[in-house]
């Protein structure tokens, strides 16, 4: 892999490095999920913050987030779920509600992470959901400053517009 490139594919999991500065595209087939990649990414940056917006999500990645979160690599996580999930899967809204920092609920179909600490901010655009997966799909990580503030920005914006997922035990209240 020539790292003095600014944009770099690669098609294996275990060849994601962070270099600041530098995109790597990724598609590394069909049965690496999301969750893969971004544990990937967080042995490259160590903890870090993370903001997630997914269409869908499962159990597993879920249970993979948790357990990061748990054992401090993630150091703050905020989600962004489309509606759909409150309706098709309040059981995994509420186990997420148990470990993450902010819910956001929205009309989204955005898949991105944003993960930045003292060291490192990458952006991901992804195709995939934060489920299991077994299709094809591509990763855009990027630790551009341009890409990684436009997706920061954006992601901030629709945030101001989205529900806030409060569990009590039964559903969501808005705030604010």
């Amino acid at each position: 892999m020539d790292i003095k490139a600014k944009e770099v594919m690669i098609t294996e999991l275990k060849d994601i490095t962070i270099v600041p500065g530098q995109s790597c595209f990724v598609c590394p087939g069909k049965n690496t999920s999301f969750h893969d990649v971004i544990e990937k990414i967080f042995e490259c940056t160590g903890p870090a913050e993370l903001a997630l917006a997914s269409y869908s999500v499962s159990e597993s990645s879920l249970r993979v987030l948790h357990r990061m979160k748990s054992e401090g690599l993630i150091t703050k996580l905020t989600f962004l779920f489309d509606r759909s999930v409150r309706t098709h899967k309040l059981n995994l809204l509420a186990f997420a509600a148990n470990f993450s920092d902010e819910i956001f609920l929205d009309n989204s179909h955005i898949k991105l992470a944003l993960i930045n600490n003292d060291q490192y901010n990458v952006a991901v655009i992804t195709t995939a959901n934060i489920t299991d997966n077994e299709r094809w799909e591509y990763y855009l990580i990027a630790a551009t400053t341009d890409l990684i503030m436009e997706s920061t920005q954006m992601l901030s914006y629709l945030l101001t517009f989205s529900e806030k997922f409060i569990w009590n035990g039964s559903g969501t209240a808005k705030i604010g």
